[in-house]
């Protein structure tokens, strides 16, 4: 069914008509753009005068990017969508086709979902998850909620692409545009702290949020902070409890197969995780690994399953 929406136009002045609803959040709804395959539009909720004039203008700054604006892994927005007045009523981006990561968090939803796929495949969404968030991390522009669903990967090749990225901090001629929403499982310390908050998101707390993301897919759904006997994950990523050794180590991993599955990782990929983890925690935030190291033990990692295949 068509949608029932006020007039759009492209920045030029054309009308754009949208196809059957898509998908739905708490931002906006998306839909295909009749006649563009290629394109999908995202149309925002009816907000407050002061949230939509804020949308707009961080848009505006958006499209400023021109490098990410045409990297192909990012359903980056490529065009305003304007309403009878001018206004910013949304946008429209790439149309990006794949699956989520969600079936990577446990085997057998993988095997039902993804039946061809391997640890190579697994490998192939972790570098490509790393270097996007190494291009983003280049500009300044950090995934304040950064999770398994804002990203899509091919079924067939695994290559990875970002999407939701209006939802990005991006900081542009020197004014930040704030991530509103976040992951509470995926937060460093200091955004969870009683203190903290999304404000103080910068390059050592992307990275500490993409180690998790990364040690999640790599054991099919583990968490380093979900121990036994422990609290939450966030409530044991401030506490610093963990269960990788060393200082901070708590009683270990929820279950045997995670910990084998962690340890199963080529002793370059631990490393990164120990410093993350154990030396990054908060006592040394700049001790986290940076996405490029990653994407380097990741890039040789698949080159190793892929010759052993």
């Amino acid at each position: 069914m068509k949608p029932i929406l006020p007039p759009l136009f492209d920045t030029r002045g054309r009308p754009v008509q949208l196809g059957a609803l898509l998908a739905e959040g708490g931002e906006g709804a998306i839909y295909p753009c009749d006649g563009r395959g290629d394109i999908l539009a995202k149309v925002f909720h009816p907000a407050s005068p002061e949230l939509e004039r804020a949308r707009g203008e961080k848009l505006r700054a958006m499209l400023m990017l021109a490098d990410l604006r045409s990297h192909p892994r990012l359903a980056w927005p490529q065009e305003l969508l304007r309403g009878a007045q001018g206004e910013a009523r949304g946008f429209m981006m790439r149309r990006v086709s794949g699956v989520t990561l969600v079936p990577l968090t446990a085997l057998a939803l993988m095997k039902t979902r993804l039946p061809s796929w391997g640890p190579a495949h697994v490998c192939r969404v972790v570098h490509d998850v790393a270097a996007i968030c190494a291009a983003l991390e280049a500009r300044q522009v950090f995934i304040g909620d950064i999770n398994l669903s804002n990203f899509l990967a091919n079924p067939v090749t695994a290559e990875t692409s970002a999407i939701d990225c209006d939802s990005y901090q991006i900081t542009v001629n020197e004014r930040k545009y704030p991530c509103r929403v976040f992951t509470p499982d995926f937060q460093s310390p200091e955004v969870l702290a009683p203190s903290g908050q999304l404000a103080s998101l910068g390059p050592a707390q992307f990275r500490f949020s993409g180690a998790l993301l990364f040690f999640t897919l790599l054991t099919a759904g583990g968490h380093p902070y979900q121990v036994k006997n422990g609290k939450s994950p966030a409530e044991n990523i401030v506490a610093g409890r963990h269960f990788l050794g060393g200082k901070g180590t708590a009683t270990g991993a929820t279950t045997g197969a995670i910990w084998s599955r962690y340890m199963a990782q080529p002793p370059r990929v631990l490393a990164l995780f120990k410093r993350a983890f154990i030396a990054g925690h908060s006592q040394d935030p700049a001790a986290r690994p940076s996405f490029a190291e990653w994407v380097s033990a990741f890039r040789s990692h698949y080159a190793e399953l892929i010759h052993a295949a």
